[in-house]
């Protein structure tokens, strides 16, 4: 029997709404219901967001410490930092680990004047813009990789696709149904909007779960207890 030979099925933001609609019984939806179904989209991606590390939101970026400069502002949309390394610039010396330290013990440091290589860095979340702060000051210039987590996309035209592998679009216009049926109480009844939360977080749970790194773990027995 012939397939089609092709994996390329996707589907616009119109397309996301529709389906969310059709779910709850409304096949024709009006410029307000299409309106409102984006903000509930927005919402829901940020929602999304705040359930913890997603692989294709989270990228390697590279950016460069100064000498004698410690604070550093980094892309508005950088939620959190996974993993720091740096070398000195303009080498090839072996990329060396940077650790993260907390808001409160960056705080404790007596000489946060110190410079040298830098040994640490603490991540501020401010409200339009994250910092990162490292120490000691670097001494010299350092060419610095991060692992950063950032925001998801907002939703554009209804003809762009979602900034969202194929992979969790079924979770998503599970999530779009239950947000667009609890908007309606008066027409969609409480068990169905029961019934809609429940797909939608059994859908999310299974994208989440391949949603993954498939890396062997080992673990080594503690032999000096």
């Amino acid at each position: 029997m012939a397939t089609s030979g092709t994996a390329t099925f996707a589907l616009d933001v119109d397309q996301c709404i529709e389906e969310a609609f059709e779910r709850i019984g409304i096949n024709q939806p009006t410029g307000g219901d299409l309106r409102s179904a984006r903000r509930s989209l927005n919402l829901l991606l940020q929602e999304l967001v705040n359930r913890g590390e997603l692989l294709w939101a989270t990228e390697s970026h590279n950016l460069v410490l100064t000498a004698g400069v410690s604070h550093v502002p980094l892309q508005a949309d950088t939620l959190s930092i996974s993993d720091m390394t740096l070398r000195r610039r303009g080498t090839t010396d072996t990329e060396l680990s940077v650790q993260s330290l907390g808001i409160s013990e960056y705080r404790q440091l007596p000489n946060k004047a110190q410079t040298g290589r830098p040994l640490f860095y603490v991540l501020n979340r401010e409200r339009d813009a994250p910092t990162l702060t490292v120490w000691p000051v670097p001494d010299v210039e350092y060419d610095v990789v991060i692992e950063r987590r950032r925001r998801i996309q907002d939703v554009g035209s209804y003809l762009d696709n979602l900034d969202l592998p194929m992979r969790f679009l079924p979770a998503i216009i599970a999530g779009l149904a239950y947000a667009l049926a609890d908007k309606r109480p008066g027409s969609v009844d409480i068990n169905r909007r029961g019934e809609l939360l429940a797909r939608y977080e059994t859908e999310l749970d299974r994208a989440l779960v391949e949603d993954r790194e498939r890396v062997s773990l080992f673990i080594m027995p503690d032999l000096c207890r």
